[in-house]
C-alpha cells in the first residue's frame, strides 16, 4: 500500500476517515484527473489486487474500474486504514452466515444496480463481491433479490 502512495505521489496526502457520500453519481462523461490512461489502468489494478485484504474499498474501485473515474479519495481513505486488514482468526465458532445488499439503478448510464454479498466462516470473512448486475431492475426489491441470489447461491456452494 505505501508503495501505491508513492507511486502516485500522494504519500502526503491527507488521510480521509469515510471513502464515499450514500449519493455518489458517475458517469462515462466524466474525466480522470490523470492523463495517462495506461498510468490509470495500472493504478486501478493495483487497486483491484488491493481488495484482496480490504473489501471495504470493493464498492468505490467497482466504480473507479466502470467509469474510469478518479480514484484519489479511494487513495486518501486507503492512506487512513493502513493498519486495517482482514484478520483469520481460530474459532470454535463454525457457522456461515451471510450479508446482502444492492444499490438500485445506481449506474446513471445504463440504470443497471450494484449488487455485494459477504459471507463469513464463524468471525472470518471468506468470500465477498461486489458487481454490476447484468440486466436492469424494476424497483429497489427486485435489485435486492438479485443480490441475495447470488450470495445464496456462493453460500449454497460453500
Amino acid at each position: 500500500m505505501l508503495n501505491m502512495l508513492k507511486r502516485t505521489n500522494m504519500l502526503g496526502a491527507k488521510p480521509i476517515p469515510t471513502l464515499t457520500v450514500s449519493n455518489l453519481c458517475i458517469s462515462k462523461t466524466l474525466e480522470s484527473s490523470l492523463p495517462n490512461p495506461t498510468e490509470y489502468r495500472r493504478f486501478v489494478g493495483a487497486l483491484q489486487y488491493a481488495t484482496l485484504t480490504h473489501p471495504d474499498i470493493a464498492f468505490a474501485v467497482n466504480k473507479a474500474c466502470q467509469f474510469m473515474s478518479t480514484p484519489t479519495d479511494l487513495i486518501r481513505y486507503i492512506k487512513s486504514t493502513l493498519s486495517l486488514g482482514l484478520h483469520i482468526t481460530t474459532s470454535y465458532y463454525s457457522q456461515l452466515s451471510a450479508f446482502s445488499d444492492a444499490d438500485w439503478a445506481d449506474c446513471l448510464d445504463d440504470r443497471k444496480s450494484t449488487g455485494a454479498y459477504l459471507i463469513y466462516h464463524g468471525p472470518n470473512l471468506i468470500p465477498w463481491q461486489t458487481r454490476k448486475q447484468d440486466t436492469v431492475a424494476r424497483s429497489s426489491t427486485e435489485s435486492e433479490y438479485r443480490a441475495l441470489a447470488l450470495a445464496t447461491t456462493k453460500f449454497t456452494w460453500l
